[in-house]
């Protein structure tokens, strides 16, 4: 697989081979990317809806996007289908509706009972929508840069967008076998979709990503449920782990999204499972910088499991002195191609100095 838009893609394509089996080639994983040159302006067709639907529109703004990025380490020229929040719900029938920079979805079950007629349409026109940009975009990028799995999202948060979060948490407490059964299913039908999407990549691409920007040469996605800030562990274990157990033995490769200080209450249930391969760490918005959870990065390290993390330039070399450089992939931007230049450079310093501390 060529990609026009990174010289240096096979040896990424080797460290991210390792990092996926927690080892290193040279230095510690870094994705950091850095704008380079002057961004071609992409007239925007009229509408708001238009601009995230129209193909021609969405092509030309990711070839914009990929000539104006420095791809430096391990950050390979990626792109998503974006649609907005996860988009099951609106395969499932919920309102999609969008501004400038986001999209939201309305819940349509508005009573118990109506779970019973939730179901997948294939002609509903967001999951064709989706598919027709996939497809132009992996003819369009074929040798250029790689199309990622658009953001499927999981049967938890897309059961909270059907029905709401504070109704499904209370369905969880009135229904639970109800609720567990549409999650089945939904499990079920999110199979179909990645592997359909999977299919159409496959066609001129090899390997799959999604929205994080992390490529693997098999079966890759990240696994997660933001709607479990809102409920117990013992609720976790019973409603969200069965998915995540599944959808982690199916995959080939996964990491989880753990997002905010209301998600760490299920991080011990998380690090025991053997099927899972790692962690993304988010702080959330008002929460201190992840350089600042030293304890629970160590968790994650301690049980063996693959850290993904978003960082300042800045703040790498300072958490390779608690860390080791092992099994950890950073993703950074610098405001120079030539400073994210010299910040591989000196993570191959860092990561020597990590080994004589004994962090490897």
């Amino acid at each position: 697989m060529d990609m026009m838009y990174k010289d240096d893609w096979p040896e990424a394509r080797e460290r991210l081979c390792a990092w996926w089996e927690g080892e290193i080639i040279d230095r510690v994983a870094i994705r950091v990317t850095a704008p380079k040159g002057a961004r071609r302006f992409v007239q925007p067709p009229d509408g708001i809806e238009t601009r995230w639907t129209d193909p021609d529109y969405r092509v030309a703004q990711t070839e914009s996007a990929m000539e104006a990025t420095f791809w430096g380490g391990e950050a390979i020229p990626s792109v998503f289908v974006n649609l907005g929040p996860p988009v099951m719900g609106a395969y499932l029938g919920c309102p999609l509706h969008h501004d400038e920079r986001i999209g939201w979805q309305t819940p349509i079950v508005r009573e118990q009972s109506d779970w019973e007629r939730i179901s997948f349409d294939r002609e509903n026109r967001w999951w064709k929508l989706t598919k027709l940009l996939t497809e132009r975009l992996v003819e369009a990028g074929a040798g250029k840069y790689f199309v990622a799995h658009t953001d499927i999202g999981d049967p938890g948060d897309a059961m909270s967008y059907l029905r709401g979060p504070e109704n499904l948490w209370l369905d969880l407490i009135e229904i639970p076998e109800t609720v567990y059964a549409v999650r089945d299913r939904l499990l079920e039908l999110w199979y179909r979709l990645y592997d359909e999407l999977f299919e159409i990549v496959q066609r001129r691409m090899t390997g799959s990503s999604c929205w994080m920007g992390l490529w693997s040469s098999r079966k890759y996605h990240t696994l997660q449920c933001d709607f479990s800030c809102m409920i117990s562990p013992d609720m976790y274990r019973g409603f969200v782990l069965p998915e995540i157990i599944s959808q982690a033995k199916w995959l080939d490769h996964n990491t989880y999204h753990l997002d905010g200080p209301g998600a760490i209450q299920h991080l011990d249930i998380l690090l025991e499972m053997p099927e899972l391969g790692g962690i993304q760490w988010v702080p959330g918005a008002g929460a201190p910088p992840v350089r600042e959870w030293p304890d629970l990065l160590k968790r994650v390290q301690a049980a063996g499991k693959l850290l993904y993390l978003g960082a300042a330039p800045g703040d790498i070399e300072p958490m390779l002195e608690f860390l080791s450089p092992n099994g950890i992939i950073f993703s950074t931007r610098w405001g120079s191609e030539q400073e994210a230049r010299d910040l591989l450079k000196k993570a191959e310093t860092w990561t020597a100095e990590a080994a004589r501390r004994g962090r490897v």
